[in-house]
């Protein structure tokens, strides 16, 4: 079993960027195979004309991770991930997530660290706003 927990942005698309924290946990069914469940607390930023708006959403999300390559020391996952707002968010939307990321473990230590990145495409469900879709950075831990 895995947990990942993390922090992401994204470059700007469409006059939007994405921000927000991750929670992943993955429990391995097969060698390199992992199902994952996670949840996320995002926060849209959009400028048009001059005018900020944001929007707040958590989402939560089930996937695949494989992992490419799989070392004492260091591991190579990628991340397929489907999912969608809960609650009464400002934005809501249906993801669709495909991440790469570095994990490299502090010494002997069973926690690693995470640099990755990704690209999400965010469907929306509102006729006010546009999908969009984000290449975004993360950073985090995973135990």
């Amino acid at each position: 079993m895995s947990i990942e927990l993390g922090m992401q942005t994204s470059l700007r698309n469409k006059g939007m960027t994405m921000h927000g924290y991750h929670l992943d946990l993955g429990v391995v069914v097969y060698k390199h195979l992992s199902v994952l469940g996670g949840l996320d607390i995002q926060s849209h930023h959009l400028r048009e004309d001059g005018i900020k708006s944001y929007y707040n959403s958590v989402d939560i999300g089930g996937g695949l991770m494989y992992d490419f390559i799989d070392k004492p020391s260091y591991s190579l996952p990628l991340k397929l991930k489907i999912g969608s707002t809960i609650g009464s968010p400002d934005w809501k939307h249906t993801f669709y997530d495909t991440s790469l990321s570095w994990n490299q473990l502090f010494g002997k230590s069973k926690v690693a660290g995470v640099l990755g990145i990704g690209f999400r495409y965010e469907k929306s469900r509102n006729d006010l706003m546009p999908s969009h879709g984000f290449v975004y950075f993360t950073a985090g831990i995973k135990l």
